[in-house]
């Protein structure tokens, strides 16, 4: 994981722990948990801020080392959206995002559950939730990167996979071509598995020749 990555995100999760306040860890850090991971360098979190009292997510979060706006909190859990926690001698940020209204979003709080990471726990998005989060960002027009993730998940999950449950909330929402971009993808031989073959392949040759 990337120095400093893990850090943030517990130093943040922790606080809404002290709070009190419902969350989940969703993007990078979510495929870092349930599927293959990639090298990124933001946080985000889903969080249910009250909007009386948003601004006290940014207590620990105080200059030099840190920027933090509880007036943008304040904003975000009045509006919706987003604001920035910002880690500025490590160049991080964490996104706080105000979760959306609906059945769905109901549901990826109940079905979260506490994850180990190496040096803590945090609240999680569950794999399936996720794998719905991510097609609906890549219908918005997200980009390839969003596929490449919701395999790595699948193959990491394999048949523990709640497709059923999956498939309930594709139709929901309307995501039937992109979940069925997703399985075109997953039915492809696993790059890694490809690149290994390949490699054995050339030492083969080496100690031919």
């Amino acid at each position: 994981m990337a120095f400093g990555f893990e850090e943030l995100m517990l130093r943040v999760t922790e606080r809404c722990d002290q709070l009190g306040w419902p969350y989940f860890v969703t993007g990078s850090a979510a495929c870092l948990i349930h599927g293959e991971g990639r090298n990124t360098y933001d946080v985000d979190v889903v969080v249910r801020m009250p909007k009386h009292d948003a601004g006290a997510i940014c207590e620990p979060f105080q200059p030099p080392d840190y920027y933090a706006d509880p007036q943008s909190a304040e904003e975000t859990a009045r509006r919706g959206g987003q604001f920035n926690i910002v880690w500025a001698t490590k160049a991080l940020k964490a996104d706080i995002i105000a979760p959306r209204s609906g059945g769905f979003t109901d549901g990826c709080f109940e079905r979260a559950r506490r994850e180990t990471f190496n040096d803590g726990t945090a609240i999680v998005l569950s794999r399936e939730d996720l794998i719905v989060n991510k097609l609906d960002f890549y219908q918005q027009g997200g980009s390839d990167k969003l596929i490449r993730d919701i395999v790595g998940v699948m193959r990491v999950a394999g048949p523990k996979l709640d497709r059923v449950y999956i498939e309930k909330w594709v139709t929901q929402i309307r995501l039937e071509e992109e979940w069925q971009a997703v399985l075109e993808r997953y039915a492809r031989p696993c790059w890694s598995c490809t690149r290994v073959t390949s490699l054995c392949d050339v030492r083969s040759l080496k100690l031919a020749r």
